[in-house]
């Protein structure tokens, strides 16, 4: 933990890990980790990547996934550094979070974070997408 807080000091903030579950692109484990985690209890939902936009309170985003068409879902991760150094990148991730919430919070949502998912299953999907990179990779798949 030490040594990604000096990572993040230094702007080194990385990029989520890529991955595809089920045909769904996921822009970071989490969101890997959330679609696993969602259809193990909910294996008839429709989960889709969401198309369009929220806007209002000064900001436009576009949430990560709709579920049946009806429930719109935002993927969060919690923060358990914030220094003065923090890269500009996490400031702006950070300050919109309360923005996005509202728009979201309109509508039927989920608001989904590690925590939620358990940080024990959500660590188990890293290591399962980093395997599974590691398979294709050597073109064993």
């Amino acid at each position: 933990r030490i040594a990604r807080i000096r990572e993040i000091e230094k702007g080194n903030i990385g990029y989520g890990i890529k991955a595809e579950y089920n045909g769904i692109r996921c822009d970071s484990a989490l969101e890997y980790a959330f679609l696993k985690w969602y259809k193990t209890s909910y294996p008839e939902a429709k989960i889709e990547r969401f198309k369009g936009y929220l806007e209002g309170e000064g900001i436009k985003y576009q949430p990560d996934f709709i579920i049946d068409n009806k429930i719109i879902v935002e993927v969060k991760y919690t923060t358990p550094y914030i220094g003065e150094k923090l890269s500009e990148k996490w400031k702006t991730y950070l300050s919109t979070q309360e923005a996005k919430k509202k728009l979201l919070f309109e509508k039927e949502h989920l608001w989904i974070t590690e925590k939620d998912i358990g940080r024990k299953f959500y660590r188990q999907c890293i290591k399962e997408i980093k395997v599974s990179k590691a398979v294709q990779s050597l073109g064993l798949v």
